[in-house]
């Protein structure tokens, strides 16, 4: 199989890079990267592969990895389909946990490629997930709400005195029948 890629920076990647859908090669690992599908009979591929090449040499200096996969190597079927090539080029912005997310290159020249990728992980940057708020005891909580706890009667904080047990019915009181 010709891979348009030999000595440069862009990593051939195949189906067994992958886990399912998730990239798992070692040099993408904890890294953002870009992920080209190209056909090696595919003009569009192939008048693209210098400015590829060049911003992989140059995105390599901030630490994020470009590969390519060659759709025509009949290893690399099975990973196309589940990754829903649909046509060539398809490029995919991989993040951090090698999640692929395909996106659209409407500038396929060396600075294109480069403004893309940069965009695409300042957004993936600006996507915080969510603080977890730390777990409060049921105690802790009413203390902040002004409520305090002996050992299974409540009272408000500030003075007020803690509730009296309630007295159980008089056994005296006879029963109505």
């Amino acid at each position: 199989m010709e891979n348009k890629y030999n000595n440069s920076s862009v990593a051939e990647l195949t189906i067994k890079d992958f886990n399912g859908i998730q990239l798992v090669n070692n040099s993408f690992k904890s890294k953002f990267g870009l992920v080209k599908v190209y056909a090696p009979w595919c003009p569009h591929c192939t008048s693209m592969v210098e400015s590829v090449k060049n911003a992989a040499d140059s995105l390599k200096t901030k630490d994020i990895i470009v590969g390519a996969v060659n759709a025509t190597n009949p290893i690399n079927e099975e990973l196309v389909s589940k990754i829903g090539t649909q046509g060539y080029p398809s490029f995919y912005f991989v993040n951090k946990n090698g999640n692929l997310e395909e996106i659209n290159l409407l500038d396929r020249s060396y600075e294109g490629i480069i403004k893309t990728v940069e965009e695409k992980i300042n957004e993936a940057s600006q996507r915080k997930s969510p603080k977890k708020s730390p777990k409060k005891s049921p105690t802790k909580f009413l203390k902040t709400i002004g409520v305090k706890y002996f050992g299974g009667a409540f009272s408000m904080l500030g003075g007020a005195k803690s509730p009296k047990k309630r007295r159980s019915p008089s056994k005296s009181k006879k029963s109505k029948k």
